[in-house]
């Protein structure tokens, strides 16, 4: 069966024939072929799909049904990013998708999953999702340092952030206190001397 699903960003008016804003699908390709397969950002107009044109690294990719994936979808502006990372690896990803297109700033955000099969794309299609997760920002640490100071700082987001000595047999420690906000973001410094600490994000 020939299918696309992936991830929604600023959909707005959805429904049959009016639906805008943006994709990033996996489209399965050829289904007697054992390697097609290729990621897509792609705009909406009125439910009419317009892929945009891919800015950096390939978009060719085959999902194996033994090994599990991640689905990154962000936007800033008119300049988006599809990634796809194959777990447990979250740090490089095997797809990296770069886009850029003005149309719509906002909307909401989502799964879909759809029947590709021409002339119709009426007919059945089945996809699982699981942790989905909707930010307004992305989840990813700046780290510099000044005067003897490792300083952190990572959007206002419902993210904590943790702290461990090692990453072998990692003992994650929360951080509550020495936060503070600056601007639209969340700041923590602590001194370069204090030994080796490794940091992280985490949801909720």
């Amino acid at each position: 069966m020939k299918q696309v699903f992936g991830v929604l960003a600023r959909i707005q008016t959805p429904g049959p024939g009016t639906t805008t804003g943006y994709m990033f699908t996996y489209d399965r390709g050829n289904p007697a072929s054992s390697t097609a397969g290729d990621m897509d950002i792609i705009r909406l107009d009125g439910e009419v799909p317009t892929v945009l044109s891919n800015l950096s690294g390939t978009d060719s990719i085959h999902f194996d049904p033994t090994k599990q994936y991640r689905l990154v979808f962000g936007g800033v502006g008119g300049n988006f990013t599809g990634q796809v990372y194959q777990l447990p690896d979250t740090t490089t990803p095997v797809i990296n998708l770069t886009a850029s297109d003005s149309s719509y700033v906002s909307g909401s955000s989502g799964l879909v999953v759809a029947n590709n099969n021409n002339p119709t794309y009426d007919g059945p299609a089945d996809a699982t999702f699981d942790n989905f997760l909707s930010t307004t920002a992305e989840p990813r640490l700046t780290v510099s340092s000044s005067g003897g100071t490792i300083n952190l700082s990572w959007p206002i987001i419902p993210f904590t952030l943790q702290s461990s000595p090692s990453l072998s047999s990692p003992v994650w420690t929360s951080i509550t206190t020495g936060i503070t906000e600056v601007g639209d973001r969340e700041t923590y410094s602590a001194p370069s001397n204090a030994g080796a600490l490794y940091y992280r994000l985490i949801y909720p």
